[in-house]
């Protein structure tokens, strides 16, 4: 099984635009779609054979959000925000956001951005950011 769970994608020939996708799967089953890629089964219907892996465009809308004002670690920095985010393929997923003031209903799309630490090997993180209209 794919261990990479994030990846960036060169969309339309340029290294200007690109999309983040994260890696998920697909249920032959019952056509669930979830995130992070396991092989423990289905979420929905339990099933075990045919949990396809599937590239999930990181898009979508905020649900909800909280600010964080106190943190136990230096980074990130606060104040930040935290948002569950629904991707338009149906999961659900929290992550911080880019910037503060989004809201919920506001549409986000995933972004790599440099770790400004280095914890176990991490080298960039996914963050939430405005999406164009």
């Amino acid at each position: 099984m794919e261990s990479t769970l994030v990846k960036e994608i060169s969309c339309e020939g340029s290294a200007d635009h690109r999309e983040v996708f994260l890696t998920g799967m697909r249920c032959s089953a019952c056509d669930r779609v979830a995130f992070p890629r396991q092989a423990y089964g289905c979420e929905q219907c339990g099933g075990t054979e045919g949990l396809e892996a599937l590239d999930i465009p990181a898009k979508g809308v905020i649900v909800a959000s909280a600010l964080v004002h106190l943190h136990v670690r230096p980074e990130p920095a606060v104040p930040f925000a935290v948002a569950s985010v629904r991707l338009d393929a149906g999961p659900m997923v929290r992550a911080i956001l880019g910037e503060l003031g989004l809201k919920p209903g506001a549409r986000v799309k995933g972004v790599i951005e440099p770790a400004t630490h280095v914890e176990k090997g991490l080298k960039a993180a996914l963050r939430f950011a405005r999406a164009e209209s």
